[in-house]
């Protein structure tokens, strides 16, 4: 074994990926939603409360603060109500947009896809099936855009000690 703590953590990642998240620890996304599917939410805001009032109007109608959570949800499902109503569903598909649960997020994944990459995405999809392995693109990309960065980052700095060494010994101007 050349490297035996890369290989205990992809078994971690592994056992990660694996644990199903809606028993035991949630994340903060899926409990929030579960605080939007309780009776204060169904029973106090409509369809068209959520798409036509401000946060503020809907703290005033359900009397009290918002916390940051429940305000993270309300804007998800005003955003996915909207796009549902001018893409022309009916009121009723409105009101199982408001009442569906959608916690497909996976940290285990999320983990596979940014450590492992296009391979640890493909992991995540063989063992959790593709609506719990979305969660693992988030983590590829993720790491794609910070390794992207990072070589933006060099080149950049490569290009400005080259400049500045061209001109500090008189060789003329930018070496482009």
């Amino acid at each position: 074994m050349k490297n035996p703590s890369r290989i205990l953590g992809l078994i971690i990642i592994l056992l990660l990926a694996y644990s199903d998240t809606s028993k035991g620890v949630t994340s903060d996304r899926t409990k929030a939603k579960e605080i939007v599917k309780t009776s204060t939410f169904k029973d106090q805001l409509t369809v068209e409360d959520i798409l036509t009032k401000r946060r503020i109007e809907i703290e005033s109608k359900l009397e009290r603060k918002l916390k940051i959570k429940e305000q993270f949800v309300l804007g998800v499902i005003k955003r996915k109500l909207k796009r549902a109503k001018k893409a022309g569903r009916s009121d009723k598909a409105l009101n199982t947009i408001l009442q569906e649960d959608q916690s497909t997020f996976n940290a285990g994944a999320l983990l596979l896809g940014f450590f492992q990459s296009f391979i640890g995405v493909g992991i995540a999809h063989l063992i959790l099936g593709k609506e719990k392995a979305r969660a693992s693109w988030l983590g590829a990309f993720t790491a794609f855009a910070i390794f992207a960065m990072m070589v933006l980052t060099i080149v950049g700095v490569l290009v400005i000690a080259i400049n500045s060494l061209k001109f500090n010994t008189g060789l003329g101007g930018p070496w482009w």
